[in-house]
């Protein structure tokens, strides 16, 4: 961060995701080591004391402890997802809202017959927005994309939805949602 926004201090630069790469020396999954990376949307607020609170969305992610391609990505989920809030004043990272379903489609036999898929840069649950109110309460407001609500073309119905914490990001409520466009 900076205080004027013109000088930036890169040297001073703090991971809060601290994921770990993948390690060629274990077998199967284990190789992949952290799989829940963070994805395409995030939002960032100061609090009244001045501490940083930031919400992303992660995805499903394997990458090949030793790749076979370029680049050298396994898998990334279409649909697999979380919010995530990591407060500077505990430096946790908690679950904001849970997207961990599959759009997919089986027919009788478990087969996957079509899979919707939010669109692109989307997941289940993505786009969050954060707000910090008088009382200390901290609001995230995002995207989520219900199960089983998709459209003949094959992409995912959206609906927004809003979550509260009034433990400075500890603990979330369960989401409102804003918007109940369930086509089906």
């Amino acid at each position: 961060w900076t205080d004027d926004g013109i000088n930036w201090n890169f040297d001073e630069a703090r991971n809060i995701t601290n994921n770990i790469p993948p390690d060629p020396r274990q077998e199967g999954a284990a190789s992949y080591s952290d799989t829940l990376r963070a994805y395409t949307t995030h939002d960032i607020i100061f609090d009244a004391e001045d501490n940083i609170h930031v919400v992303f969305d992660a995805r499903l992610l394997r990458v090949q402890a030793i790749p076979a391609g370029n680049p050298p990505i396994d898998g990334l989920s279409l649909d697999y997802s979380y919010l995530f809030h990591w407060s500077e004043a505990s430096e946790e990272i908690t679950a904001v809202a849970d997207g961990w379903y599959t759009q997919a489609i089986e027919d009788e036999n478990r087969e996957v017959i079509a899979r919707p898929a939010p669109g692109a840069w989307r997941s289940n649950v993505c786009n969050p927005s954060l707000s910090y109110a008088d009382n200390g309460d901290l609001y995230c407001v995002y995207n989520i994309y219900p199960i089983e609500d998709y459209s003949i073309r094959g992409r995912c119905n959206g609906d927004l939805a809003v979550t509260v914490s009034e433990d400075n990001g500890a603990t979330w409520y369960y989401p409102t949602m804003i918007t109940e466009t369930f086509s089906g």
